[in-house]
C-alpha cells in the first residue's frame, strides 16, 4: 500500500511530491523522444518509397 503525502511527515511529503514531479517530467521527455522516433521512422519510410519509385521510374524509362 502506498502512503499519500498527507500521511507522511512534511519532509517526506515534500520529497514524495518532488519525485512525482520528476516522474511527470521524465514521462513528458519520453513522450517527446517517442514522437521524434516516430517522425524519423516516417521520414525513413518516405525516403524508401521515393527511392523505390525512382528506381521503378528509372527502370521503365530505360525500356522506352
Amino acid at each position: 500500500m502506498t502512503s499519500k503525502p498527507v500521511d507522511l511527515p512534511a519532509d517526506l511529503a515534500g520529497a514524495y511530491l518532488a519525485l512525482l514531479s520528476e516522474r511527470e517530467m521524465l514521462q513528458a521527455e519520453r513522450d517527446v523522444v517517442v514522437a521524434e522516433r516516430d517522425t524519423v521512422v516516417a521520414e525513413r519510410d518516405i525516403a524508401v518509397a521515393q527511392a523505390a519509385n525512382a528506381q521503378a521510374w528509372g527502370g521503365s524509362h530505360r525500356r522506352l
